[in-house]
């Protein structure tokens, strides 16, 4: 079991939970997660953008802690509702984290289509009620050593 957790960028804002649940499954490095997070209102004062944090497992630094880490895992929405309803709702696992960003993709479709992080304008509307099940994968640090193992042949 791990508990799931709304954050913002610039850490100003708390979030008021209705639902907050989550399991995980780990086999090796590899971590699937599945949660449930439902929000009946929060204060975000600034503009921020807005990610899940509390991973049960640190990410795979990508750069061995030389520099800015690529992602290593991905979110998928199955249902998502806010006030402005996007077209889709994306999220990446940054290595070196136990945190996920996510990525609002516009309410067009095709070339004109926008992507940006997900921030607290996409999610305010009169209740400021909104939901979030889904489920992140990603892959976890080798256990006991600081070394990355080798990539296995793809």
């Amino acid at each position: 079991i791990w508990t799931p957790i709304l954050k913002t960028n610039t850490g100003v804002g708390v979030f008021t939970y209705t639902k907050q649940e989550g399991r995980y499954v780990k086999t090796g490095r590899h971590v699937t997660c599945y949660f449930t997070i439902q929000v009946s209102a929060h204060t975000i004062t600034i503009p921020s953008s807005i990610q899940i944090i509390g991973l049960p497992y640190q990410a795979f630094d990508t750069t061995g802690g030389l520099g800015v880490s690529e992602h290593i895992g991905n979110l998928v929405l199955d249902y998502f509702e806010f006030g402005n309803t996007p077209t889709h709702v994306s999220g990446k696992v940054l290595g070196g984290t136990s945190k996920v960003d996510l990525y609002w993709h516009g309410v067009t479709s095709g070339p004109t289509a926008t992507i940006a992080l997900l921030n607290d304008t996409n999610l305010t509307f009169p209740d400021q009620d909104y939901v979030m099940l889904g489920t992140i994968t990603y892959i976890t640090e080798p256990e006991g050593s600081d070394a990355p193992e080798e990539e296995p042949p793809r």
